[in-house]
């Protein structure tokens, strides 16, 4: 919070009563949706570097995992603009906060998604938020690309673009999301949401080698139930070269 004596804005006064209403809970639950959507309409006017100042973003985070539905749809829309301040990112990933973004992919409304996918989408340009996001949300952002309604999947199809521009690994998990690791490997690229990414070198290699791997198993497994035990040494040493 501001220092004691410190002359504050009509504004900041009104995202630091926000805060304080997050900070208190309960109540029959309105309240909350109302301050979380205050804050979304504070940041998006601008008060993005001083919402994050003053505490919000933890109790946001927090909204998204207990909140009422409309909360957490507000939650999300508070966060999809504060990911866009240099502060942001930092005080999502300390608040734990792509896990329930990428939670209410699965499980919210069209609205919600579409919020939790601008969220995602904005994180995706930190460095540590993109990596964080290719860990675990691809395979939801690839769901909704592809069919979580008008404006959601829209955002989601730009995540997937931001995080596969600078992160090889998310063709990879598109492509295991998608079934097309095949395709990814032999003609380097991945068809999402009606459009086709052209992935690198490196993503290409990845998925040969998890296709040569589970290969390797598959086969393995053949042999070891099929073959006669008098040859089994001979195939054994001819399947290590797969490793």
């Amino acid at each position: 919070m501001p220092k004691h004596g410190q002359k504050l804005t009509r504004q900041a006064e009104g995202v630091i009563a926000h805060v304080r209403t997050l900070q208190r809970g309960g109540g029959d639950g309105r309240s909350l949706v109302r301050a979380a959507s205050e804050l979304a309409d504070f940041a998006a006017c601008g008060y993005r570097s001083f919402t994050v100042k003053v505490g919000a973003v933890p109790l946001l985070v927090a909204l998204l995992e207990s909140g009422s539905e409309d909360a957490k749809d507000q939650a999300a829309r508070a966060l999809s603009y504060l990911a866009t301040d240099k502060s942001g990112p930092p005080a999502v990933l300390r608040a734990g906060g792509v896990a329930p973004l990428v939670a209410l992919l699965r499980s919210g409304g069209y609205r919600t998604k579409e919020f939790a996918a601008r969220a995602l989408r904005n994180l995706a340009y930190d460095e540590a938020g993109n990596a964080a996001i290719v860990a675990i949300g691809i395979a939801p952002l690839v769901d909704v690309a592809n069919g979580g309604g008008r404006y959601a999947n829209t955002a989601a199809a730009t995540a997937l673009s931001i995080l596969a521009l600078s992160n090889e690994d998310a063709y990879v998990a598109m492509a295991e999301a998608s079934g097309a690791l095949v395709q990814l490997a032999l003609g380097g690229f991945v068809d999402v949401a009606r459009q086709r990414w052209m992935a690198g070198a490196a993503a290409r290699a990845t998925a040969a080698r998890i296709l040569a791997a589970r290969r390797a198993v598959v086969v393995r497994k053949c042999v070891e139930t099929a073959v006669p035990e008098e040859i089994a040494g001979v195939v054994a040493s001819f399947l290590a070269r797969w490793r």
